[in-house]
C-alpha cells in the first residue's frame, strides 16, 4: 500500500479557500472563531504576517499549522492554530507539522522559542504537546471565562531563558 502525503505552504487562492473551510469545520471552543478565521487569519496569511504549513493526503487537505511572530514577546514564534482531520489523527501528522513549524522558526533566525495556548479542557492536546517537549508556563482565561494553558518550548537547548520573565509581559 502506497502513502501519498504532501506538506507545503499556500500556493493559490484555492489553497486559502480550502484552508478556510478546513478551519471552520473544526472550531473547538474559541469565541468568535469564525470571525477570526475570515477577518484576521486568512487576510494575515495573504499579507505574509502569518505562515502556514498545509498537509495533504493525495489531494485532500487533512491538516494545517498556522504560526506567526508573537506580537508582544521578542524572538518568540506563536503557534496560532493546528487542525488535523479526525480521520487522520494518530498518524503522527500533528507531530510532523509542529516539528516543521519549529524548524522554519529556527531557520528564520528570528526566534528563540515557541509559545502557544490551548483550552484547559483539551487534555489530549496537552499530553500531545508535552510529548513534543512543550512545558506549561502558566494558566489564564485568555478568551473569556474558560481557563487556557499557555505552553512553550525553547528552540535551542543551550538557550535556557526564564519563561516567567516573558510570561509577565502578556499577563
Amino acid at each position: 500500500m502506497g502513502v501519498n502525503y504532501l506538506f507545503r505552504d499556500v500556493g493559490s487562492v484555492e489553497d486559502l479557500n480550502r484552508l478556510r473551510d478546513h478551519l471552520l469545520i473544526q472550531p473547538l471552543h474559541y469565541p468568535e472563531y469564525e470571525k477570526w478565521v475570515i477577518d484576521r487569519c486568512i487576510p494575515e496569511l495573504e499579507s505574509g504576517f502569518k505562515k502556514v504549513i498545509l498537509g495533504f493526503y493525495y489531494d485532500n487537505l487533512i491538516g494545517d499549522i498556522i504560526f506567526q511572530e508573537h506580537k508582544q514577546l521578542p524572538r518568540t514564534c506563536e503557534l496560532k492554530n493546528m487542525r488535523i482531520n479526525p480521520n487522520f489523527r494518530d498518524k503522527d501528522i500533528g507531530h510532523f507539522l509542529i516539528r516543521q513549524a519549529e524548524e522554519e522558526a529556527k531557520r528564520s533566525g528570528k526566534f528563540d522559542r515557541v509559545i502557544l495556548d490551548i483550552d484547559s479542557e483539551e487534555t489530549g492536546i496537552k499530553k500531545f504537546l508535552m510529548f513534543c517537549n512543550y512545558n506549561i508556563l502558566f494558566q489564564a482565561p485568555l478568551y473569556g471565562k474558560r481557563l487556557d494553558i499557555i505552553m512553550g518550548k525553547e528552540l535551542f537547548q543551550n538557550n535556557l531563558r526564564n519563561y516567567s520573565r516573558h510570561s509577565e509581559l502578556i499577563q
